[in-house]
């Protein structure tokens, strides 16, 4: 009582920092551990990791984009700014291209373009072919979900972790599906709609990476099958598509915190399906695609 009584008197008249005390007080209990718990005469290659600047900030960098890495080299010391950024820069962004159909049959191969390398490089194959896939990054790592081979449509996830250069499966979705819209939003993954070989499809699944485990959500007002879409304000907003062979002027929203459905947004002046969509300034633009004509 009477230690805490005086560390709230000094910070109170400015004489001691609370951070400063805060950080002093980490130092020494952090030492204390080490030295009744020492490593042993040769550190092990996972506490050697775990302590050391660059093992840190390449597990900070494989979260962050490369303008959020650069900001965190701000504050950091001058003595520790080298390492960081070359640690951060093997962790910049990348364009994965995955899966997909070479005139033959589907693909599981995977190439990276290194965007400062301006070079591809081959990475480890998927567990199986996808083609029509949705693919979704959500905390530094890539997913892939379902397929459609021409015939018929598939189930399977799969996440590639790009620090340990592999793929893992992850449990399936609950409807088979190909040609989904796949987006993240509050550390979850939503595929939204499809192709099941035979209808198009309203349905809706998320994921939640963490305890790896599929939830169906509110199904989407119309079905729709090759739609695009973002997340724009907190909300998923998915556009256009295909209806069978018909191609739909319709965008709907759905915001997973406030309501339990979706909502039809204003009607596109024009009907596409396949299109690229991105979200600037508060702004939706839905860019190209496929009429159906």
């Amino acid at each position: 009582e009477e230690l805490s009584a005086l560390r709230e008197c000094l910070v109170g008249t400015g004489v001691l920092r609370e951070q400063h005390f805060l950080a002093c007080l980490h130092r020494r209990r952090f030492a204390a551990v080490r030295r009744a718990h020492p490593p042993g005469g040769g550190a092990s290659p996972a506490w050697n990791d775990a302590t050391s600047v660059e093992g840190i900030a390449t597990r900070i960098g494989a979260y962050l984009r490369r303008r959020e890495a650069h900001r965190l080299l701000l504050p950091v010391s001058q003595s520790t700014r080298s390492v960081l950024r070359a640690t951060l820069l093997r962790c910049q962004e990348h364009l994965y291209v995955c899966g997909g159909f070479n005139s033959r049959r589907a693909l599981s191969s995977v190439e990276r373009l290194g965007l400062e390398q301006d070079r591809w490089e081959t990475l480890p194959p998927m567990c199986e072919r996808h083609d029509e896939a949705s693919s979704v990054v959500i905390n530094g790592r890539l997913y892939v979900c379902g397929c459609f081979d021409g015939l018929q449509a598939g189930r399977s996830v799969e996440c590639f972790d790009p620090e340990m250069q592999r793929w893992e499966s992850m449990p399936p979705m609950a409807e088979a599906r190909g040609g989904a819209f796949g987006v993240a939003l509050g550390g979850h993954l939503y595929i939204c709609g499809g192709y099941d070989g035979h209808r198009a499809l309203c349905s809706v699944e998320r994921l939640d990476p963490v305890a790896r485990e599929w939830t169906v959500v509110p199904s989407m007002v119309e079905a729709r099958n090759a739609a695009v879409g973002t997340v724009i304000l907190g909300r998923i907003c998915v556009c256009g598509g295909f209806a069978g062979q018909r191609a739909l002027r319709s965008a709907e929203s759905f915001d997973p915190t406030l309501s339990d459905q979706w909502e039809m947004l204003p009607p596109m002046s024009q009907a596409r399906g396949g299109a690229m969509c991105a979200a600037i300034g508060g702004a939706l633009y839905m860019c190209g695609g496929y009429d159906g004509v």
